[in-house]
Formats: structure tokens, sequence, C-alpha cells
């Protein structure tokens, strides 16, 4: 099992019309996942969670998606709707996950923020 704290990414592409679309994004690569199985082209399902901010994927002969990159380098391009329905919208949800693998399911959770008081109080010019 490994777990790693990351940011949370946003994706910029334009839409059919021309206007700019953001949405969330979740990047994993490398050897964390080579290592514990989720190579290329290993299939899955991907499941919200009930009870918490986050979603699992569970590795599975007959699911639609599919592990992407390449020999050395299987890559999880995480970008849709469901990012921010579980993860919150950009600038009003989670701004990094805990991303928990092993070799059967990857588990990503919303991690809030450490709050940083003294930052906050010296910014807003209020004595502490």
């Amino acid at each position: 099992m490994e777990t790693k704290t990351l940011n949370i990414g946003i994706n910029k592409r334009k839409n059919a019309k021309g206007e700019t679309v953001l949405k969330r994004r979740v990047w994993l690569e490398g050897k964390a996942l080579e290592k514990l199985g989720w190579v290329k082209g290993v299939t899955y399902t991907r499941k919200n969670q009930l009870l918490e901010d986050g979603f699992t994927l569970t590795k599975d002969s007959a699911g639609e998606l599919k592990v992407a990159g390449g020999e050395g380098r299987p890559v999880l391009d995480l970008c849709g709707k469901y990012v921010e329905k579980a993860l919150g919208a950009i600038g009003d949800g989670y701004e990094k996950v805990t991303v928990t693998i092993t070799a059967n399911k990857i588990t990503i959770t919303g991690k809030a923020a450490a709050l940083m008081l003294p930052v906050l109080v010296k910014a807003m010019g209020v004595a502490a």
C-alpha cells in the first residue's frame, strides 16, 4: 500500500463554442502505480464514495475504464464531472487529495488545507 497527498490540478480547454472550460483534475502516474500492478491496459471501475468526499477505482476485468500511459509509465488522468462532484468546484472545494493505492483499489479522498491563522491575521491587519 502507498499513500500520497497531491494537489488537485485544473484542466483548461475550449468547448465547441470556443469558450474556455476549467475542470478539476487528479493526475496519477509512475512507479507507485506500476509496483502495485496498475499498468497500462488494466481495466477498472470508478465509484463515488457516499460517506466521504472522494471516489474509488477498483480493478475489474469487465471494467470500461483503462489505465493509460506507456511501458514503465502508467497514467491515470482523472478529469470529469465526477471529480468536481466528489471534490467540489474550483475555488470552492478541496485543494488537495489523499491517494491510497493498493493492488486492487485506489482511493482518492479530499483533504482540507491546513488553516494558517497567523498568516490570515497578519494579512487582515488584525491584532492576534
